[in-house]
């Protein structure tokens, strides 16, 4: 049994910058206080990136860390969390969700038999009462784990550590190409023979408009495609060439641009291009 089975069962990993941190602080304030209420507290440990921040440092304050630093990009906060974990397991988690008391309680259930490297749970609408995405659509296999969400997984620290996995910090919000961290990460932790176990529950809840991310595509649009490229490059063999083949077809019938076809041609033959 080595130190870390005697820390916590879970890290709540967040990701957020300066400009939000007074309101993601309201929150993680109110959910430790859940947390307490529902006598769980004990089993997790919640730890905050802030970046963008004019200040390096970081504290604990009831039971919560924070870390300040002045660098940017969503895969280097994830990496951060990776860093800093002083529990069994960390769940991705960003600045718009915070799960509840009963969340926790439900992926706790899960973790306590420490039988899986990775858990990937589902995300229900907080504006409607839908599910986010479509969960009848298999997540197994290299294929199936493109449909997972960063805030689904839950991960298995000394996995990850004794494997040398990490988050893409050329992918990712804030880097050059805004999207794919998430599934690099899971694609690696794959190939690496990690053990899954899929929640068929949700354990968390975000907002489904998809406003937003209409916008970060159609103004990052070329960067976006040669991640899909690198992406399907990663799938390997067949598969990922058909992949890269089917993602050409499919954008470029949705943005009539022809920077959709060089663009993933060029992530999937080029290395470099990240």
């Amino acid at each position: 049994m080595n130190a870390r089975s005697k820390m916590k069962l879970i890290t709540l990993g967040y990701s957020t910058v300066q400009s939000n941190f007074d309101r993601v602080y309201r929150s993680i304030k109110i959910l430790k206080q859940l947390l307490v209420e529902a006598n769980i507290d004990k089993f997790v440990d919640i730890l905050v990136i802030v970046q963008f921040s004019n200040d390096e440092k970081s504290y604990e304050e009831n039971g919560i860390r924070f870390v300040f630093t002045s660098k940017s990009g969503l895969s280097k906060s994830r990496n951060q969390v990776v860093m800093l974990c002083e529990s069994e397991y960390f769940w991705i988690l960003d600045d718009d969700v915070f799960p509840t008391a009963s969340n926790v309680q439900k992926v706790l259930k899960y973790l306590v038999t420490r039988s899986f490297d990775i858990y990937i749970g589902q995300i229900s609408c907080s504006d409607r009462d839908a599910d986010y995405k479509n969960y009848t659509k298999s997540r197994t296999g290299k294929l199936g784990l493109l449909r997972v969400s960063s805030i689904e997984v839950i991960v298995k620290i000394d996995f990850v550590l004794d494997k040398k996995i990490i988050f893409n910090e050329q992918l990712g919000l804030g880097s050059r190409n805004p999207t794919g961290e998430e599934n690099c990460f899971l694609l690696d932790a794959y190939h690496a023979g990690a053990k899954f176990k899929f929640i068929n529950e949700n354990i968390i809840s975000h907002p489904c408009s998809n406003e937003l991310r209409i916008v970060r595509g159609q103004n990052n649009l070329s960067r976006i495609m040669i991640a899909k490229g690198y992406i399907a490059r990663k799938i390997g063999g067949i598969s990922g060439f058909l992949l890269m083949l089917y993602w050409q077809m499919k954008f470029f019938a949705h943005y009539k641009r022809l920077t959709v076809l060089i663009s993933i041609f060029k992530g999937y033959f080029f290395r470099g291009m990240l």
